[in-house]
């Protein structure tokens, strides 16, 4: 399900390509992509969009997606002799990625990445490898929004990052904050007082300088990203399975394309085949659903998270209206903050305060 912003970061990148297509009066071959950002939440199914001007069939092309900005020679995708090939494909995108075949014959080899994670922001390359005339790639930035990370874990960050200079050393860099924003943090006393000063900045910045500090933090502190991303798909994996415990009654009645979510489900090998052929044999959706229900019930938290995010992909307004849209994070920012009992936001100076004065009631008394 695509934002607001994605969609219209799509559109303005389809204006830029009629465009280009309308003032280019050469038969050379033209990779043409968007100008600007693909801008996107987390979950996200979104679209790189690229295509060839002129117009002309790919199908029997060589067609490469690449991260031009990780050391890595694996692809994000690539189609080759008339299909999808995974073998060099980067693990992290298996499954998620995928090219508009009926359209290809057209010239788009626009790339569909779903359920779009922070660690997607980046720099995607759209190139065809055999085509030897000039301009046969272009370069389209993704931006994830990394605020909902920062709101959650602000506490943990605030606590735990150490390399703060590293991380502000490479926002300065791409021109995301100021000197004199760099001076007030680098002077802050300590790690804690430097990152509480480094969220003052984030605050007030946009979309981009959030999602390159989630880059830069997990370059500088990989170990922490790691545990707390971890935490979170923890919590996010509890939730879902509260939802579908809780609505269960709701879903049986409500839920229409059963047969779609068995077979995904099928896919991902979460159920068996007799359990699928069970399903789809039922007469109306309400006996598939409660059919479901059983191999959800045998299958655990695996298979009802699984189906929650099937769900969320195919009916999200049902989703909404029975109140579990995970995408709010209002439930996971309270079990979190819950979670960190005995942290304290404050500096060291007010908790030296508060030690004195219990120390003096406790003398008094």
């Amino acid at each position: 399900m695509k934002t607001i912003l994605a969609s219209a970061s799509l559109c303005f990148g389809i204006l830029f390509m009629c465009v280009s297509f309308s003032t280019t009066g050469s038969s050379q071959i033209q990779v043409v992509g968007q100008t600007g950002p693909v801008v996107a939440k987390e979950g996200d199914d979104i679209i790189l969009p690229c295509s060839l001007v002129p117009k002309g069939s790919v199908e029997d092309t060589i067609v490469e997606w690449t991260r031009s900005d990780l050391n890595t020679n694996k692809k994000v995708h690539l189609y080759k002799d008339g299909k999808d090939t995974v073998g060099d494909q980067i693990p992290g995108y298996m499954t998620r990625t995928s090219l508009f075949k009926e359209e290809m014959k057209t010239g788009n080899i626009s790339l569909k990445l779903s359920g779009v994670k922070l660690s997607d922001t980046g720099n995607y390359t759209c190139r065809l490898p055999k085509e030897n005339s000039q301009g046969t790639e272009t370069t389209i930035r993704l931006i994830v929004d990394a605020t909902t990370f920062l709101n959650i874990f602000r506490n943990d960050l605030i606590w735990n990052v150490t390399k703060v200079m590293p991380i502000v050393n490479g926002l300065l860099e791409t021109g995301l904050i100021q000197k004199k924003v760099k001076s007030m943090i680098s002077t802050a006393g300590t790690h804690q007082d430097q990152m509480r000063q480094l969220f003052q900045a984030l605050d007030e910045g946009d979309v981009e300088m959030k999602s390159a500090f989630y880059s830069l933090l997990c370059k500088h502190e990989p170990d922490l990203t790691g545990k707390l991303e971890k935490r979170k798909q923890q919590l996010e994996e509890q939730d879902a399975v509260d939802f579908v415990n809780s609505t269960r009654d709701d879903l049986i009645q409500k839920v229409t394309n059963v047969t779609l979510i068995a077979d995904r489900l099928l896919q991902k090998g979460l159920i068996l085949e007799e359990v699928y052929s069970g399903i789809s044999a039922a007469e109306s959706s309400q006996d598939q659903m409660i059919l479901l229900f059983h191999a959800l019930d045998e299958g655990g938290s695996e298979v009802k998270s699984a189906f929650y995010r099937i769900l969320l992909e195919h009916q999200p307004v049902l989703v909404q209206d029975l109140g579990g849209l995970l995408r709010n994070n209002r439930k996971l920012e309270q079990k979190i903050k819950d979670l960190q009992g005995g942290v304290f936001p404050w500096s060291r100076w007010e908790v030296a305060v508060l030690i004195i004065c219990l120390l003096a009631l406790l003398a008094v008394g």
